[in-house]
């Protein structure tokens, strides 16, 4: 998935910047995830723990924490400086910053291009963004835009981080 991949290269951007940091990476699958995310995962910097949980019906369990109305990120991950959450997996938290990374505003502004069980988690999760995250980072300047007019976020909460390309990708040659 590409919010995978863009998740993941973040991350290991930032912890190869910032190798005086420690850096956890959180997931919740089930073996089909399982599977894409040892994928996913790649060489990762050494100041990056990976704490992956398998369950059955993930999909569930995530959507569950995310809505539980009490902090519930902490049991998971232990006490945290900032957390970087995603729409598929924002929990309330007790401690620290949240960031929340948003890659565009498809299914608010375009219903018919998901299923309407999909649209619903998404329109809740840009409901509380507003209010839980102290720090927005959109893909582009388009969804920046976007978030403002649709979400109601102020800009100067807002930061664009364009997605980058893992240095795999320059070599790489074309498929015949």
């Amino acid at each position: 998935c590409s919010s995978d991949l863009y998740t993941r290269e973040t991350l290991y951007a930032t912890a190869r910047a910032r190798p005086d940091w420690e850096f956890v990476a959180v997931s919740f699958a089930g073996a089909e995830g399982t599977a894409r995310l040892e994928n996913a995962i790649g060489e990762r910097p050494e100041n990056v723990e990976h704490r992956h949980v398998r369950v059955p019906g993930a999909r569930f369990v995530r959507r569950g924490i995310s809505l539980l109305p009490v902090p519930a990120l902490e049991a998971v991950t232990g006490r945290v400086d900032a957390f970087v959450d995603s729409e598929w997996f924002h929990p309330r938290q007790r401690h620290g910053r949240r960031v929340s990374i948003v890659y565009d505003l498809g299914p608010l502004l375009h219903p018919e291009w998901c299923d309407e069980q999909t649209r619903r988690f998404h329109l809740r999760t840009l409901r509380t963004l507003k209010q839980r995250a102290d720090r927005v980072v959109c893909i582009s300047e388009a969804t920046a835009e976007d978030v403002v007019r649709e979400v109601g976020i102020e800009r100067e909460r807002i930061s664009i981080v364009y997605p980058g390309v893992d240095d795999a990708f320059f070599d790489a040659t074309p498929a015949p």
